[in-house]
């Protein structure tokens, strides 16, 4: 799973949607049944991927703040014990 595919499935969604409006307007023998079901494989591909990179992206931030507010607390704590000299 990258961005690349998140984005390349963003744009075959956008382009049914696209396709739709032009076979609406030159009045094209595809049924809507077909569109309707083409576009929401579209939509559910989509969402699906948008939804796996963006938990993804939200708990490998989760973990750099967590690594993050820990490094940080045992620095203080070390700083601490070295400046009262206690252990």
């Amino acid at each position: 799973m990258n961005i690349c595919n998140v984005f390349s499935t963003h744009a075959g969604h956008l382009n049914a949607h696209k396709t739709d409006l032009l076979s609406f307007r030159m009045g094209n023998d595809q049924s809507a049944a077909e569109q309707m079901k083409t576009r929401r494989s579209l939509d559910a591909t989509f969402l699906r991927q948008f939804s796996l990179y963006f938990h993804y992206f939200y708990l490998n931030l989760l973990n750099f703040y967590f690594w993050t507010i820990c490094g940080l607390s045992k620095y203080n704590i070390f700083l601490r014990t070295i400046s009262h000299g206690t252990t």
